[in-house]
This record gives C-alpha cells, sequence and structure tokens, in this order.
C-alpha cells in the first residue's frame, strides 16, 4: 500500500455506536477422506468495518471532496483512525461501498461505511490538537452536563 493519503484531522472519528470490525475468514475449506481440511488462502489478515460518522455540513462537504478526489471515489487505500480491543489505532483501509449519507434533523449529516481494512503496518493514534479543541469544546461548550460529577461522588 504505497500511499501518503491518511483520514484528514477536520473530519471526525466513527460513532462507536453500530460500529463492528469483523474478520474476513481466509480460510478454504477442502474435503478429506476424514473430513474438512482448512488452510489459509491469504497471507495477511482482511477485516469488514462498518459504521457511521456524524458530522456537520462543512464536514460532509469536506468528506465528499476527499473520497472523490483524494481517494479517487473510494478505489484508493488510505490510512485511518479507528477503535479496536480498546485503542485507537491507524488501519489501512478501503472503501467496499459507496458512502450512504442521511441528513438528522437538518444540522448533521450521517455517513454509513463500508470499509474493507487491512492489518498491515497497525499504528497508535496520535490525536492532534485540533482533536483536543474539539474534544474541549464538545465537553466544555456543548455538553457540560455530562461532564459534571455528582455530589457525593469520590473519584
Amino acid at each position: 500500500m504505497a500511499t501518503n493519503i491518511s483520514w484528514p484531522d477536520s473530519l471526525p472519528l466513527p460513532l462507536e455506536t453500530d460500529y463492528t470490525i469483523r474478520d474476513v475468514d481466509s480460510r478454504v475449506a477442502s474435503s478429506m477422506e476424514a473430513g474438512q481440511f482448512f488452510r489459509r488462502q491469504f497471507a495477511s489478515r482482511e477485516a469488514d468495518c462498518t459504521g457511521e460518522l456524524l458530522m456537520t455540513k462543512k464536514q460532509a462537504k469536506a468528506f465528499e471532496t476527499f473520497f472523490d478526489s483524494e481517494l479517487d471515489y473510494g478505489s484508493s487505500w488510505f490510512r485511518m483512525p479507528l477503535f479496536n480491543h480498546g485503542t485507537i489505532r491507524w488501519y489501512w483501509v478501503q472503501f467496499a461501498e459507496m458512502p450512504e449519507y442521511k441528513v438528522s434533523g437538518g444540522v448533521w449529516t450521517v455517513v454509513s461505511f463500508h470499509l474493507k481494512l487491512s492489518y498491515a503496518q497497525v499504528e497508535m493514534y496520535k490525536p492532534t490538537s485540533s482533536y483536543y479543541n474539539l474534544l474541549h469544546h464538545v465537553l466544555h461548550d456543548v455538553a457540560p452536563e455530562c461532564t459534571k460529577i455528582p455530589s457525593g461522588v469520590m473519584v
């Protein structure tokens, strides 16, 4: 995967609800006299990833531009940070299907996706300052009630 394309920092990470990574069975079965025998068909591990992205109208437009121009309508492999095993890691992914767009409440756009994921050269995700600024904005400005510790709770 000789590409330098990475998921833009300006776009959100997938929602954790309805988000799955499922390994693709790379085994081939062959009939034997004493039952089935399995062997690996591919040397590398691959998986399918499905999920959703919640975006503003501006982010949805940036995603469309990224998908059309940078990824050549989803045909190029690129690096994307994804949740797996309790951490966020960079994975090599490619769109397996065209993304689906739904407008939610007139303000948000929900983008459903299906990706092919390769476990080759997985790296830890290091968030950028824009990620921390967005996280601070959401936790302290948009939904401060979610971050308040109830009285009587020991930390």
